[in-house]
């Protein structure tokens, strides 16, 4: 019996050790944009009736920012998948733009590549109405 209970013992301490010891952490971040720095958010959809470079009114803008740092991302390698679905790119102060694509269930942040979850191709319509 005391043998058994302490096979036990180890085995599950070796699960939990295999467990705590992933490769691949299973990390969720968010985009972290300043509404800040904002000076102008150009949006282009390929989900309604194709409007490209529209020019965000202020109140988009916050809401947008505000949508766009609630996704969970987890880094993803770029699967090299071609189009897009929505586009919008931020300009800040001093020349520093992020350009950001989502197709399917995934979002291109400037060079990086993330699963965004929660994504919803129609997240994004009521700005092109």
């Amino acid at each position: 019996m005391k043998r058994t209970m302490s096979i036990l013992a180890v085995t599950a301490a070796y699960l939990l050790l295999l467990g705590c010891t992933s490769n691949k952490p299973n990390v969720s971040i968010t985009m972290k944009i300043d509404p800040k720095d904002i000076e102008q958010i150009t949006a282009s959809s390929q989900m309604t009736d194709p409007k490209q470079d529209i020019v965000l009114e202020k109140d988009q803008v916050e809401e947008l920012v505000k949508k766009l740092n609630s996704y969970p991302l987890q880094e993803i390698q770029d699967e090299g998948k071609k189009g897009w679905q929505y586009a919008f790119t931020i300009e800040r102060k001093g020349d520093d733009n992020t350009q950001i694509s989502f197709t399917d269930h995934t979002v291109q942040v400037n060079d990086k590549t993330y699963e965004v979850k929660e994504y919803k191709p129609e997240d994004f319509s009521y700005l092109f109405e």
